[in-house]
């Protein structure tokens, strides 16, 4: 079901016309945009944090130095996107 892909993906990196679907364990190449993720993802679980980058609320496992660390990757916030984290997770 659509859920649960949703539930096992970490983050999703923008990579111009397409997208790189990232969990902990493998990644997936999809040929949709990122903006077309952002229309179709629950929302309530995911948050857009970077014009490049999507990520999963779940997944968070660190936050520090304008970074977010999801397994091993890390994702950078965006200073558009910083105070919609914030109303999201709080101050970090």
């Amino acid at each position: 079901a659509a859920s649960d892909v949703y539930k096992r993906q970490t983050l999703i990196e923008g990579m111009g016309d397409y997208v790189k679907l990232w969990t902990r364990s493998e990644s997936l190449v999809s040929n949709q945009s990122l903006r077309e993720w952002v229309e179709k993802l629950p929302s309530a679980d995911f948050i857009r944090v970077h014009k490049s980058y999507i990520v999963a609320l779940a997944h968070i496992d660190v936050i520090e130095d304008g970074k977010i660390k999801v397994g091993e990757r890390q994702v950078p916030i965006g200073r558009a996107f910083r105070a919609d984290l914030v109303d999201r997770i709080g101050e970090f």
